[in-house]
């Protein structure tokens, strides 16, 4: 979002770089065609549709190592870019980032096969239907709990995911 720094160091390649703002899902499946790679230098990462949409479009990832995208993606997926812990903040190691483009750039064949994997991997896990599914299996789970009395807490859950539920609602 903070676009400041990336402007301020443009100015040399500025006719190269494209920043879209919002566009339409449409305009957006447009670029990811035209893409190369797909590139989430992200310093804090929950959940990425992007990366798993990235995947279905066959394109080699480079991803930043944290959480979320170290539990979406594998290894033999994409390459994977580090992260620097400074006393405050954290940053994407710029060095390795730069390193993995050129990696993929230089050679095509072993890019190709971290799509074919990647899309191999989302196709697997990644369907509208069987996340579906795996969300319906842990309200079920969680609503037979209640039914037969058994309290539900942290404590039950060892190694079942934890699961938030927030509904948003508006009455007019």
């Amino acid at each position: 979002g903070d676009y400041k720094e990336v402007l301020a160091n443009l100015k040399s390649i500025c006719a190269k770089v494209t920043i879209t703002g919002n566009v339409s899902k449409e305009q957006l499946y447009d670029f990811y065609r035209l893409a190369d790679m797909g590139v989430i230098p992200s310093y804090i990462e929950q959940c990425s549709y992007t990366a798993i949409e990235m995947m279905y479009f066959s394109l080699p990832l480079i991803v930043s190592e944290v959480d979320g995208l170290k539990e979406i993606i594998p290894s033999n997926c994409a390459l994977k870019t580090p992260l620097i812990f400074g006393k405050n903040k954290a940053e994407v190691d710029i060095d390795s980032l730069q390193k993995n483009i050129l990696f993929f750039v230089e050679n095509k064949e072993i890019s190709f096969e971290y799509a074919r994997r990647a899309k191999e991997y989302a196709g697997k896990n990644f369907s509208a239907d069987r996340m579906a599914r795996l969300t319906v299996n842990v309200y079920n789970n969680l609503f037979s709990r209640f039914h037969r009395g058994q309290t539900f807490s942290i404590a039950n859950c060892k190694s079942e995911p934890l699961v938030s539920v927030i509904l948003p609602v508006y009455n007019p």
